[in-house]
């Protein structure tokens, strides 16, 4: 058998029951937007690093099936329309409780896009909350929509945008990075204790050098000339600048006095 009905050729479509209506029928936007948040909701689980998000989004996409199925489902349909239990919102009550306890998440006001986690959630979010909008439509125009069936939709959505903030990828600092960041300090602290002892000596070696490069210049230039210009070097960064800067300025008056 193939999905290729071809009965929705000509712009109608079946609901539950075998009711035909046409394809832009309130009711059918009402449920493809569901099946469209269905949809979002696996791609950002598809690239979620986080197993605990990953294994709730998967529940929620199931029982969203059913929500979209009792949206679907007319009065006048030989089938019975599918309950939506109170238990069901009361259930994404408590996740919302229990990730809003979580550190960090309601400081959180950053803009979507911080990273592809999130912000395929935040994606998801959006589409709830238009799936919402077109489902107080239904009500508004009088067809009957159980009131957890709303309810479900509204709570998901502040769900979502909890799951966007609490994105491991998407939030800056959690445990682990700021350990990570303290391992890293901690590292180069110790690499700066072991070398120090070798960084002084090359550098006093240094001074050494530049020391005996002064006494060869005052030798050449006498200790008068010397003097001065040493005097005028001195506020230059450092003594090896100094050093060259005399040495620089003793070649050329060499070179004048040839």
């Amino acid at each position: 058998m193939s999905i290729a009905t071809k009965r929705g050729d000509t712009g109608q479509t079946g609901l539950p029951g075998g009711v035909r209506v046409s394809k832009s029928d309130h009711r059918v936007d009402a449920y493809g937007t569901i099946d469209e948040l269905i949809s979002s909701m696996g791609f950002a689980r598809a690239i979620c690093p986080d197993e605990d998000l990953r294994v709730l989004t998967k529940e929620l996409q199931r029982e969203l099936f059913k929500v979209g199925s009792a949206i679907a489902t007319p009065p006048e349909s030989k089938k019975s329309v599918p309950e939506i239990p109170q238990a069901m919102v009361d259930r994404l009550t408590d996740e919302v409780h229990r990730f809003e306890a979580m550190e960090g998440v309601l400081g959180d006001w950053a803009i979507p896009g911080e990273d592809p986690c999130s912000s395929a959630f935040d994606v998801a979010r959006t589409v709830c909350r238009r799936c919402e909008r077109l489902v107080v439509g239904l009500i508004e125009e009088g067809l009957e929509i159980q009131p957890a069936a709303l309810a479900y939709i509204n709570r998901l959505s502040d769900l979502l945008w909890l799951f966007g903030r609490r994105s491991p990828v998407g939030r800056a600092l959690d445990a682990a990075g700021i350990e990570i960041i303290f391992t890293w300090m901690a590292v180069v602290i110790a690499m700066m204790v072991i070398s120090f002892p070798l960084v002084a000596r090359s550098v006093r070696a240094g001074i050494e050098q530049v020391d005996r490069r002064y006494e060869q210049i005052a030798a050449t230039l006498g200790a008068g000339p010397f003097r001065i210009l040493r005097t005028i070097t001195l506020p230059l960064a450092s003594r090896g600048i100094a050093a060259g800067a005399v040495l620089g300025f003793s070649r050329a008056l060499g070179e004048f006095g040839a």
